[in-house]
């Protein structure tokens, strides 16, 4: 009698001790930092599913986009809302190039995303890895496609830079360099799809495309910014994180140069990270090692990494924690425009950290 009450007590004693510990796990979360970035300047990347995303968000909020980099990923709306159509948009034939063009202007006219006129203004990077098998080429070169549709045929020549003859794997691209042993050889497609493929920065590439001239990257070990941890729930609140297949916490970059309340403008940069890529699949490898802070923390620019997380539900099918480019939240026919359950909360997120933007005072000074 006296072991199965120690035994009760025990087992509460157990219980009261986590539900203690619950809020203060919840307190651990800080939220997004209200910082000097005009969201007119901000840009977002990302790989695989994530750059599906990314050309998603950046067509659907082309007004405040200033450029896409595409990483293994198909044109706007490929899928058609449809697991079925994940096959042509990965391994091709795409469906042919007027159904996305169509219905981005379809859009467009209803309002349901953002004038497609927009897009011509907008810096774009395509990367086509020759050695990967799991988004192939015929699907990037109708990325390409899409963008020179509206960029016309002048500003694709200077505005769109397409890269497709590195001998990559279905990753993200780092140079070889004592920072990054131990990633992956450049033609794999493994986990945590980080590959070193000679003196490859894509990150740099990226950022450089779309925001000009930049000073070098800091050393990898010394970095004046910091990463943060960011609490998602607000972002997709009354819903749960992952009712929408999103994770309680994502990861922010900010540069010593724009914490201070008072800083000059910088620039928002956000990177979507691909399937089984998420931090509860890889941890923070994509965060610490894909090379994006390390730029960033040199050239004024934060760095958001919204994070998913992998459920299969009666309603939501994803086990491999993929960002939602074909439908899969079931409820959510409108997934690839603004009120697209994934792109509102993606959009909250960008706004809360420009929400402490300031105009120029008059004659430049600040």
């Amino acid at each position: 009698m006296r072991s199965s009450s120690w035994n009760a007590s025990r087992c509460l004693a157990v219980v009261a001790a986590l539900l203690t510990a619950a809020p203060a796990l919840a307190a651990d979360l800080a939220a997004l930092p209200p910082l000097n970035a005009p969201i007119g300047d901000s840009s977002v990347s990302g790989l695989s599913s994530g750059a599906f995303m990314a050309v998603q968000f950046g067509t659907a909020w082309s007004s405040i986009i200033k450029g896409v980099g595409v990483v293994a990923g198909g044109p706007f709306e490929c899928a058609q809302n449809s697991v079925i159509g994940t096959g042509p948009c990965m391994h091709g034939p795409p469906p042919p190039l007027h159904f996305f063009t169509d219905t981005a202007t379809e859009k467009a006219a209803s309002g349901e995303i953002d004038a497609t006129a927009n897009l011509a203004r907008q810096q774009i990077y395509v990367f086509n890895g020759s050695k990967d098998a799991t988004v192939k080429r015929p699907v990037t070169d109708e990325t390409a496609e899409f963008y020179r549709h509206f960029l016309g045929e002048a500003g694709a020549k200077t505005q769109l830079l397409y890269e497709h003859t590195l001998g990559a794997g279905h990753a993200f691209v780092v140079p070889e360099t004592a920072a990054t042993a131990g990633l992956n050889d450049c033609a794999t497609s493994d986990p945590p799809f980080i590959n070193r493929c000679g003196d490859y920065d894509q990150a740099g590439v990226i950022l450089r495309h779309i925001y000009g001239a930049l000073n070098a990257p800091s050393a990898p070990d010394a970095l004046t910014g910091s990463v943060k941890s960011f609490d998602q729930k607000k972002y997709t609140a009354p819903k749960s994180p992952e009712d929408l297949s999103l994770g309680d916490e994502g990861f922010v970059f900010v540069p010593k140069d724009c914490a201070d309340a008072a800083a000059s403008p910088c620039r928002v940069h956000m990177v979507l990270h691909g399937c089984k890529q998420n931090s509860g699949a890889i941890g923070r490898a994509l965060v610490d090692k894909v090379g994006f802070n390390a730029w960033a923390d040199t050239n004024r620019i934060i760095v958001l990494y919204p994070q998913t997380t992998a459920v299969t539900t009666a309603t939501t099918l994803n086990p491999n924690a993929c960002w939602d480019w074909w439908g899969y939240l079931m409820q959510d026919r409108n997934y690839f425009t603004k009120s697209g359950a994934q792109i509102k909360a993606l959009k909250a997120m960008l706004d809360d950290v420009t929400a402490g933007s300031r105009p120029a005072a008059p004659g430049g000074a600040r």
